[in-house]
């Protein structure tokens, strides 16, 4: 469990296996139906010649153009204003430490605080699709949401973006990235968009949260299912390593940071992180339907990754509860602790003296998934 303290911030229709509460069966024929048309839904025997496309594929966006309202950043700056200024949903973060850096952000701005971005010019479009939906949003549920979250968006970032379809096996281009940020931001998870599969990778602390996101966010999937274990953009015959196509294919997998330390491993050691592809290599580049397929993943997952308590004492603190390990919580600044449903009893100790200053319940459930608690007459 971690503290997140603010700051200054499968192949057919047939065979997909839907989760028994989705709420959007209609969405689900739309996106099989685009997918069979594009000769991406057929039995692995008989999608060789699509394989070829399968990862080594370098595809530049169309909409690359050399004049200014042609270029994609140009209109993403203009689409990100309007939600700043006349929306006024969505707050630009402005720091000088943070120079050429587009940053804005949703919510409350209260912890627990995610970043989002996207590591694909192919995923550019699900990023301002899931911001301008949840900024303007009249659904309840991703309202309560963000009445007691931030969510932070970091866009038009085109120096770490790749033109190309890839597979990813660590996240080690983004560290120093993260490692600048995470000071002035305060993210504790950070989402990353790209291609190359449809399937979650996850990273954090040993017996962290960022698995159980995961799975949650794989089991509200409209294409991903709860019984296949393996993704749906069929085998990669160019792999010569069978033991590598098994760890690609897979829907679920733990992923390091880096494949080796870091200067910024040590930053990076208490953050999580989830990488969501959403789209096979060979899919066409501005899909529509990214956004809509993931949709109903992003909101349960993150029902469950703001489930928890803003706690805030008058003096520095040290907080202890049955479900993970000691927990530090600064003096007067408000700090998220992720927690499960049900009974979870915390236990409060001083940071100077060690004392034992206080002891309470947090009983938390579908209808009550959060609570705000300051601990006063310390």
């Amino acid at each position: 469990m971690e503290v997140d303290t603010a700051h200054s911030l499968q192949l057919s229709s047939r065979r997909l296996n839907l989760p028994r509460n989705s709420k959007h069966p209609e969405e689900t024929e739309q996106i099989v139906k685009k997918r069979e048309k594009g000769g991406m839904v057929c039995a692995k025997a008989s999608c060789k010649k699509n394989f070829e496309d399968n990862v080594q594929e370098r595809s530049l966006n169309p909409d690359d153009m050399t004049t200014p309202f042609g270029d994609p950043f140009f209109q993403q700056e203009i689409a990100v204003d309007f939600l700043e200024k006349q929306a006024r949903c969505a707050k630009r973060i402005q720091h000088r430490k943070l120079h050429g850096h587009k940053l804005t952000l949703i919510g409350s701005m209260d912890p627990p605080v995610t970043l989002v971005m996207s590591l694909e010019k192919r995923t550019n479009a699900f990023l301002y699709e899931f911001l301008s939906d949840w900024c303007m949003t009249e659904d309840d549920d991703i309202k309560a949401i963000l009445s007691h979250s931030t969510i932070v968006f970091l866009y038009g970032n085109e120096r770490i973006q790749h033109n190309s379809c890839r597979e990813y096996t660590s996240a080690q281009f983004v560290e120093p990235l993260l490692a600048k940020l995470h000071p002035y931001i305060g993210f504790n998870l950070v989402i990353m968009l790209a291609t190359g599969g449809v399937k979650v990778r996850y990273f954090g602390p040993r017996n962290g949260w960022a698995e159980s996101l995961a799975h949650t966010y794989r089991q509200n999937h409209l294409a991903m299912g709860i019984t296949s274990s393996t993704e749906l953009c069929g085998q990669p015959f160019s792999y010569k390593n069978k033991d590598m196509f098994k760890e690609s294919e897979l829907l679920i997998r733990e992923m390091k940071w880096s494949t080796s330390f870091t200067s910024y491993s040590a930053a990076l050691s208490h953050m999580h992180g989830l990488l969501l592809q959403v789209s096979c290599c060979y899919e066409e580049l501005r899909v529509s339907y990214q956004y809509v397929e993931n949709r109903r993943s992003l909101i349960e997952m993150f029902k469950e990754r703001t489930t928890g308590i803003i706690l805030e004492a008058p003096e520095a603190a040290l907080i202890t509860h049955n479900h993970g390990p000691i927990l530090f919580v600064d003096k007067n600044t408000p700090s998220f602790i992720h927690l499960p449903f049900g009974n979870t009893i915390l236990r409060v100790y001083s940071y100077s003296t060690k004392f034992l200053l206080t002891t309470f319940d947090v009983n938390l459930n579908y209808t009550h998934p959060f609570e705000r608690r300051r601990i006063s007459g310390i």
